[in-house]
């Protein structure tokens, strides 16, 4: 997964590690009662879920190919976690504008130096018991865009419980490979729906994702054009750090699943992933549960520098 062509186009991983993580502020509070965003956290007194999640971008590409999305009121969190990332792969936000624009930001920056690329689309505040089978899926999930260069090929996980709080994708027909289509997205069904959901084969939408570049920027332009144009003048203007501020001033909140993604089904595609103890640690209630179920913790060794 390391040695894709130029011709055909690297495999390059964004990290979305912007979010604010409000959610979980009355677990992640520190000593000084400041809020601290949950990627820069550690479930068990290890490595941060940012630390962790470049370890999974790592199994899929070199560093070189990994692009963090961060914001800049985190700096004092990420600069370290990040500093073995190219200058260059680091992209700063402003401000939190939605998952919608922390993804069209990097995605831009990296199809200006690689036209061709496929992506992966990395959140880095989930937690994954068994990374294995996790980075399996992912790196086939790469490598079948040789064959859906058109289509977004999510992931979803396949429950291990009833979680109502959680978002499901129903599946549709199988393609012959493997593959789904996707029928519809059910955001936070009632217990008894997800339980409905759960026997008709649904699956938990996990927000990690592959496509090449150039169909999420389809996405993006049948839906909002003006955002694509503004933020490609912003970036081909040099990209200032003031010339970005001023956009974001004036950028709306997208959600990427709620605002790029939902009504285009037709170009989705679902790839199973079989239970791998995946949580996204979204509310006290799931970090709990994750917690007790995970054996007691023992640091790893250390990594070869």
């Amino acid at each position: 997964t390391q040695g894709d062509t130029a011709m055909n186009g690297a495999t390059w991983v964004i990290v979305l590690a912007a979010g604010d993580g409000n959610r979980l502020r009355s677990l992640t509070t520190d000593s000084t009662g400041n809020a601290v965003p949950k990627q820069f956290c550690s479930l068990r007194g290890g490595d941060s879920l940012l630390a962790e999640t470049l370890d999974r971008a790592l199994a899929i590409t070199d560093r070189t190919h990994v692009v963090a999305v961060v914001a800049d009121a985190h700096r004092g969190w990420w600069n370290s976690i990040l500093a073995d990332l190219p200058g260059r792969n680091i992209v700063v936000q402003p401000r939190n504008r939605g998952t919608g624009n922390g993804i069209l930001l990097p995605l831009l920056r990296i199809l200006d130096m690689d036209p061709e690329a496929r992506i992966v689309i990395l959140p880095s505040d989930h937690f994954v018991r068994y990374e294995a089978i996790l980075q399996a899926r992912v790196q086939r999930a790469a490598a079948e865009l040789e064959h859906y260069s058109s289509e977004i090929m999510l992931l979803g996980i396949a429950p291990d419980e009833l979680d109502p709080e959680l978002g499901y994708i129903k599946p549709g027909a199988a393609d012959g490979n493997g593959i789904q289509l996707v029928e519809r997205f059910v955001e936070k069904p009632s217990a008894e729906v997800a339980l409905q959901l759960l026997r008709e084969g649904g699956v938990w939408n996990s927000f990690i994702m592959a496509a090449r570049g150039q169909a999420l920027l389809d996405l993006y332009a049948a839906r909002f054009p003006e955002i694509v144009v503004a933020m490609i003048e912003t970036l081909g203007a040099g990209g200032s750090a003031s010339a970005l501020w001023d956009l974001y001033d004036e950028l709306p909140d997208v959600d990427f699943s709620r605002h790029v993604v939902s009504g285009h089904e037709p170009r989705l595609r679902l790839l199973p992933v079989p239970p791998c103890g995946w949580s996204d640690l979204g509310t006290p209630e799931r970090v709990e549960r994750c917690l007790d179920r995970l054996p007691a913790y023992r640091p790893r060794p250390e990594r070869a520098p």
